[in-house]
């Protein structure tokens, strides 16, 4: 089922990239087996000298560095994440494995007798190998108990996926 989602959202942060009919993205699983690493090739224009022009909509995947209990939870909290995979465009490293990224909480909704608890979290920028913060955008993240009445933690290690919100230069 995560590789059906994760296909999908692949499919999706394709057919909105604002360059998608001059690059084609190719699709590699690295030696661990986990989740595809895409490179965006162009013909030209992207790659030059030492800088890498990486376009709006490339994929950054992350997990929660800290989990999030909901008596801590407030809107507006800022959360870690760590980037789980390398991201490449043209073949050069624009964003490290590793790298930090920064989110936050957006809502809280306390849990009622009828009711489950929900958390909703996003991710907000992520630094590339250059230093910069890039602006990052992605579906917002619910997590909800699983019974009304019951309190939610984020885990750490949640999987959240932002993409670049603008085409972005990237020294490499």
């Amino acid at each position: 089922m995560k590789n059906i989602v994760f296909v999908i959202s692949l499919c999706i942060a394709f057919a909105t990239n604002t360059n998608a009919q001059t690059e084609a993205p190719t699709y590699t699983i690295d030696r661990n087996g986990r989740v595809p690493v895409v490179n965006f090739q162009k013909s030209g224009g992207i790659f030059s000298g030492n800088k890498v022009e990486v376009p709006a909509g490339t994929m950054v995947i992350m997990k929660t560095m800290e989990s999030i209990k909901s008596e801590d939870a407030v809107p507006g909290k800022i959360i870690r994440f760590l980037v789980d995979i390398d991201v490449m465009v043209c073949g050069k490293e624009v964003i490290s494995s590793n790298a930090i990224a920064l989110g936050r909480i957006k809502s809280v909704s306390p849990a009622t007798s009828t009711s489950k608890e929900e958390i909703i979290i996003e991710v907000t920028s992520v630094q590339s190998v250059d230093g910069q913060q890039v602006p990052l955008h992605g579906q917002e993240d619910l997590i909800w108990s699983r019974m009304p009445g019951e309190s939610v933690a984020v885990p750490s290690g949640k999987v959240v996926v932002g993409y670049f919100k603008n085409k972005e230069t990237i020294k490499v």
